[in-house]
């Protein structure tokens, strides 16, 4: 994501350059051209495609630093817009009337103000200014920008568990960040590779007009080129559900670099401008994963998948004809199953979490951040064969979000939230989800009524079965039956969600709430019977009635006594 950062910043170094030494002869700019003359060119830098169509700077932009003025005010005065000058320069005093904008140096820092008052005494000036809009700095025109996965063997550093691109030269390395996550280790009975690897890539277009305190037209949207292959490894029987963030594996320092640092970059600009100050972070990167398995014996599990996401916003400040959108992309592909063996079921969950932030100008002029969110989660079940497609069943689903936000001058000028449907990258196989309930045991019906004055909560019991060793009962159940009376008339049909208890290799408890027949105001019957009874787990485990423990056979009906 580092990339992404450096991408960013690059917007002002091309905006700015009409004069640098440090770009070579095809995308100079003479030195020569005269302040708000528009710019046209396109070329390539570090392989950064960039296009400069009518692009315009402010003419009257006046920059002030220690060459031509001296700047008494102190850096909370300047924040609040209070300037002190002692002008050095008659050319820079002229210019120092309401409504100009200054571009502002001073030691370590950056601002842009337009004029709103002037006071002078002699070559003192006391001068009173508001944060200034891009659209006071740029005039018009448009300014795009690309930046591809290419990376130069040069930039990478390998390292044991993320590869991370060194920052020394920012003239020639705009590849700063390729995350790398190969290392397997061992927790709770579970080995885990996560195996995942992510390029990025970032398209930016700016348009600009005169005097808007917004761009015209902002496009951003990252791709996240991403292989995910993990490999899942169980030493023998389990049957739990654990938690784990893979980014707390990652070594300190790494962690420092990728996570905690904000970096100071000084951007190259022409000669009039110098050099302009940026600041970029990663907020946050977490990998939370999710792994539930039941399992009888030593099982493993790995898939291949690989491709990429684009993802972002458009926005159209007063475009006749256009309406700001998200911009979504998915190209992910299932690439087979390398490896599984699985005398149980597995279910897993794995994403990655980036926030990414970039400040300009050492200012809150232009600031960009945006929370990204993606991964797959799979569910496979069999009995120890994937050539066997009635006993092996493997799913997995894509699925991404996001939250863009961009700012200007501190405030939020454009939000968009992107949640899109999962999208299913493989199903292979069948299993047949059916599980076995028998020997249903009742007991005393409570002496208060559950729902209504006619119902009545009796505690129960059941064995189960599934048919892979080794799995156990793990969640809610939904159980759905017909209650008739004593009388054969039909009371109702229920269907309600069970909170298993007590919960053993093949035993429960749980409560059911049954109606009884009114006989008058002050009589229920003491008898009602279940018939039709589904049950299902939340993985999809069916059973159509219950058994007798004693001939195998689903009983027909079931008789409750109160």
């Amino acid at each position: 994501m580092k990339k992404i950062y450096l991408f960013l910043i690059l917007i002002s170094f091309i905006t700015y350059s009409s004069c640098s030494d440090d770009l070579n002869d095809s995308v100079s700019i003479p030195s020569d051209l005269p302040r708000g003359k528009v710019v046209n060119r396109t070329g390539s830098i570090d392989g950064v495609n960039y296009s400069l169509k009518n692009l315009e700077i402010n003419p009257n932009l006046i920059k002030i630093n220690s060459e031509n003025a001296k700047i008494l005010s102190s850096s909370e005065e300047l924040n609040l817009g209070t300037i002190r000058l002692d002008v050095i320069s008659t050319e820079i005093g002229n210019q120092l009337i309401s409504g100009n904008v200054l571009f502002i140096q001073t030691g370590d820092h950056t601002y842009f103000k337009r004029i709103t008052s002037v006071i002078q005494n002699n070559n003192s000036f006391t001068i009173e200014t508001v944060n200034a809009n891009l659209g006071d700095i740029f005039e018009d025109g448009t300014l795009d920008l690309s930046m591809d996965i290419k990376e130069s063997t040069s930039d990478q550093q390998s390292l044991p568990l993320v590869s991370a691109k060194s920052i020394n030269d920012f003239d020639h390395n705009y590849s700063l960040f390729n995350f790398d996550f190969i290392k397997e280790f061992t927790r709770d009975g579970i080995t885990l590779n996560p195996n995942t690897s992510v390029k990025s890539a970032v398209h930016l277009s700016l348009s600009f007009k005169k005097n808007l305190p917004l761009p015209k037209q902002i496009e951003v949207y990252y791709v996240l080129n991403s292989n995910i292959s993990p490999y899942f490894s169980f030493l023998g029987g389990i049957n739990k559900k654990v938690a784990y963030n893979l980014a707390d594996n990652i070594p300190d320092n790494i962690l420092e670099l990728i996570k905690k640092v904000s970096i100071d970059i000084k951007i190259p600009t022409n000669e009039f401008l110098g050099e302009l100050p940026a600041k970029v972070s990663i907020k946050s990167i977490n990998i939370p994963t999710e792994i539930e398995a039941n399992l009888g014996k030593k099982s493993l599990l790995a898939y291949n998948t690989s491709g990429s996401l684009k993802i972002g916003f458009a926005y159209y400040n007063n475009v006749p004809g256009k309406t700001s959108h998200p911009i979504y992309e998915n190209s992910m592909q299932f690439k087979g199953i390398n490896d599984t063996e699985i005398i149980g079921e597995i279910a897993s969950d794995m994403r990655v979490s980036i926030t990414p932030k970039i400040e300009l100008f050492d200012t809150n002029l232009l600031d960009v951040s945006g929370d990204v969110v993606f991964g797959i989660n799979s569910y496979s079940i069999g009995n120890g064969s994937t050539t066997q497609s009635s006993n092996f069943l493997s799913n997995g689903n894509f699925y991404s979000s996001a939250t863009f936000y961009f700012k200007t001058l501190g405030v939020t000028a454009y939000t968009t939230e992107l949640f899109k449907e999962n999208k299913e990258l493989w199903n292979l196989g069948s299993f047949n989800k059916s599980m076995e309930f028998s020997n249903l045991s009742l007991g005393k019906a409570s002496t208060f009524p559950c729902s209504g004055l006619n119902s009545f909560s009796i505690n129960a019991s059941l064995d189960y079965k599934y048919p892979i060793y080794g799995k156990k009962l793990s969640g809610k159940l939904e159980m759905s039956y017909d209650v008739y009376a004593d009388n054969g008339s039909f009371l109702e049909t229920k269907k309600i969600s069970i909170n298993p208890s007590n919960i053993s290799s093949n035993n429960f408890n749980f409560s059911l709430c049954i109606p009884f027949r009114k006989i008058n105001f002050f009589q229920t019957s003491k008898t009602s019977y279940l018939r039709n009874i589904i049950i299902k787990d939340d993985r999809g485990f069916t059973a159509n009635g219950i058994k007798n423990p004693k001939t195998g056979e689903i009983l027909s009906e079931i008789k409750v006594s109160r």
